[in-house]
């Protein structure tokens, strides 16, 4: 083959030439269930699981470089790791031009109590013995890198040591020497959770700090650098910064941006808008990175700058993202209190940031370990290889993604309770492959194992990609069929509501399902009323069991309703048809499916309602406010209605002529405004349309809260009953049980008022 281009082609691909086809066998549906906790004295509850075993059989990996790269797939060589997007796939690249994808264990290094020491030399002698055969163990279990707080002077002796990503703690360390700074449970806490960003001589010490990163800027096997571990980053910053003195940098930093920002007439604190808090947070995180970026990059301008390794509070917040994608060749997080990763909140980080992930912590711990297990965010297990499976359950969605290039897993060795200095999350937990005694944890390690081996054919079978020679010869065109898309069934039911799932509401030769939800005792005097959920994605992503569904689904069960789920047509690459209206149609579908079936149901059929979010908003409120005469209705099925008695929209588009364009139309607004025009509940207000509720939050980055404010004065002049309610500085994406607002009740309010009131 040619040489390579970036986001082009390989140099060369030994044995088979490699193309895109849509693959049927990567998309199963998960039928093992693992049971898992938050934590000690919580509810062990059944988590869908995908593992290796539902994938077609693969080979192992190989040959592999000496950094654990694909020797049969090459880029262009640069003689350091970088990053590269390739056939719409982000990868790391070794410094020999292999793809590479980094699967990391954190904190490989001796235990240092008492006890670690003695257990370490009497199995290996000495720490450099000890070095070699951790490191021949990882590689054996298909690990490839050291990641943060590992003893890499150590581990780089070993005979074949592994790729290192190094923690330097900037903003710790700056902290430390100036003062102020204390211990919180897995990081480092700062005086009102104002990192000492503003202060005049951080600058100077980060370029000082970085003086150390020299020794290793000529070194191929070093991944990348981490700036700092899990800073507060948070939409509460500026009025953080603002509770600080007044003279303190940061205050003054803060009350001079607010100025700038508003021509000199700051307002005062009641007066800062949400606008105001989103804008100062990505300002305050681009100072940050601005500053740490230029200094390491002026002392190793050659390897990756991987930034701070992010945590939750910042999942769901773009500006952070949009901030780390202008710094970080890599944005990183370490990814918690999720069993399978979030396919939504993971593309809003590549979206936002524009540049690939990689997450930098995860791990689960096991119940049969003998361990306390108080400590640490990871998910509690009965066992063992319950431990592998979630492992392989959580990379199989990381590479599902394309976006993710590598997962390190916390940590090399369990927490030893003899150590009493560490902070408190890190004391007593089942965190590690082996124990505090250098113990393997065998059943642990042949599922990571199984799964580590074979991680880029699972790539290849996600993205879709056969060899040549295993081509069927009529095979059809990747072009002309749609990609098939896996389904996920990873997700966790409470124990107080009854599910059906995965009932079939739509004709036999359609593969959408819908999730059913219903008190676990039913009534037997009066039938419930109905709710449709329906669940957004942007009309292309999304699945009827995600969090936000589940959670809108087993409220409603709670509260006396029978809630349905339904997963919708989605639009994929390769579709040769307009997916709207038949999306639309699949949800009026469900509204028939309802009243055909209210009698085993036990349902009202009269008192339907739908709520939905992002997408699914928009589809909710199209039931409200279209009828038979507006051309919209799925093939007739014994003329059974479509119409709900009211819809809650939560953050959905309605006005998509004023949106951008949509893939499920196969054109531009411009190449065809009457699809986007019919597409938009606004299009269709008058009086005989079902009351809707909006709610929308003013801090949505993806809807702008101007699109329900221009529904709802439409509704007004339609004489349509409806309520708008703005939670301010809320993001975009939040469900029922959302912190700064009291969404369950206003939306129970609104659905009791329409749907169980005597009307």
């Amino acid at each position: 083959m040619a040489s390579a281009v970036p986001g082009g082609q390989w140099i060369m691909v030994a044995a088979v030439a490699w193309s895109a086809v849509s693959c049927p066998a990567a998309s199963p549906t998960s039928g093992r269930t693992i049971e898992a906790a938050v934590k000690p004295g919580m509810p062990f509850v059944e988590h869908a699981t995908t593992t290796l075993d539902e994938l077609p059989p693969l080979p192992i990996d190989g040959p592999l470089d000496r950094f654990g790269g694909l020797e049969a797939r090459r880029v262009t060589p640069s003689g350091f790791f970088r990053v590269e997007r390739i056939l719409d796939r982000w990868w790391l690249v070794d410094p020999e031009g292999a793809v590479f994808i980094s699967r990391g264990m954190n904190s490989i290094a001796p235990v240092r109590t008492d006890g670690g020491r003695e257990a370490l030399v009497r199995r290996f002698g000495s720490e450099g013995r000890w070095a070699a055969a951790a490191t021949a163990q990882l590689r054996e279990a298909g690990f490839n890198t050291a990641g943060a707080w590992s003893t890499h002077d150590l581990l780089d002796e070993a005979p074949q040591p592994l790729a290192a990503t190094r923690l330097w703690s900037f903003m710790s360390a700056y902290g430390k020497k100036r003062g102020g700074t204390f211990m919180k449970a897995g990081h480092v806490g700062y005086p009102g959770n104002c990192p000492f960003i503003f202060d005049p001589e951080f600058p100077e010490f980060c370029a000082e700090h970085a003086e150390q990163l020299a020794e290793h800027r000529d070194d191929p096997l070093l991944l990348g650098h981490f700036s700092d571990n899990e800073m507060p980053w948070s939409r509460a910053m500026l009025e953080n910064y603002l509770r600080l003195p007044a003279d303190d940098p940061g205050h003054v930093a803060a009350r001079d941006w607010l100025n700038a920002r508003w021509n000199g007439d700051a307002p005062a604190a009641d007066g800062i808008t949400a606008a105001d808090r989103s804008a100062f947070l990505e300002f305050a995180v681009d100072r940050y990175l601005s500053i740490v970026a230029a200094a390491v990059r002026t002392v190793d301008p050659h390897h990756l700058f991987l930034g701070v390794r992010l945590h939750e509070p910042v999942f769901d917040l773009p500006e952070v993202f949009r901030a780390a994608g202008r710094y970080s060749d890599v944005v990183c997080v370490n990814y918690y209190r999720a069993w399978t990763p979030d396919e939504e909140q993971m593309a809003m980080w590549a979206r936002e940031s524009g540049r690939p992930f990689m997450v930098t912590e995860h791990y689960a711990k096991g119940a049969d370990s003998g361990l306390g297990n108080t400590g640490g965010a990871g998910w509690l297990v009965r066992a063992q290889r319950d431990r592998g499976l979630f492992y392989q359950n959580f990379a199989l969605g990381l590479l599902r993604t394309r976006n993710c290039v590598g997962w390190h897993w916390h940590r090399y060795a369990d927490n030893d309770p003899d150590d009493t200095k560490v902070d408190p999350s890190n004391r007593d937990s089942n965190k590690g492959i082996v124990t505090s005694r250098y113990v393997a944890w065998s059943p642990l390690i042949e599922e990571m194992t199984a799964l580590n081996q074979r991680v880029y054919g699972i790539a290849d079978t996600f993205d879709g990609r056969v060899s040549n020679a295993d081509r069927p010869a009529a095979s059809t065109p990747a072009a002309e069929k749609p990609a098939v898309k896996r389904k996920e069934r990873t997700v966790v039911f409470p124990d107080d509501v009854r599910v059906e799932r995965d009932v079939s509401y739509l004709p036999a030769d359609r593969t959408q399902k819908a999730d059913l939800y219903f008190p676990l005792e039913m009534p037997k005097d009066h039938r419930l009323p109905a709710v449709i959920i329906i669940h957004g994605g942007g009309f292309n992503d999304g699945d009827k069991d995600r969090r936000r569904e589940v959670n809108i689904g087993s409220h409603l069960a709670r509260n006396g309703y029978v809630g349905m789920s339904i997963d919708y047509l989605l639009w994929s690459k390769g579709i040769q048809k307009p997916t709207w209206p038949r999306n639309l149609q699949d949800a009026k579908t469900a509204v028939r499916w309802l009243r055909q079936h209210a009698d085993r149901l036990g349902i009202d059929s009269d008192r339907i309602g739908v709520i939905g979010g992002s997408a699914g908003g928009n589809l909710a409120a199209m039931l409200a406010v279209t009828g038979p005469r507006d051309g919209l209705e799925p093939a007739a099925r014994d003329e059974i209605p479509t119409s709900v008695r009211c819809a809650v929209n939560l953050y959905g588009a309605v006005d998509l002529m004023n949106y951008h364009d949509m893939k499920m139309f196969l054109k531009t607004r411009e190449e065809d405004p009457e699809s986007y025009r019919r597409a938009s509940p606004i299009s269709y207000c008058d009086s005989g349309d079902a009351p809707v509720m909006l709610i929308h939050g003013t801090g949505d980055t993806v809807v702008d809260v101007s699109q329900s404010r221009t529904f709802a004065a439409a509704l007004a002049k339609g004489g349509v009953e409806h309520e708008l309610i703005e939670i301010p500085g809320a993001p975009h994406t939040f469900d029922l049980d959302y912190e700064a607002f009291d969404v369950e009740a206003a939306v129970f309010r609104f659905l009791n008022h329409h749907l169980k009131a005597p009307h």
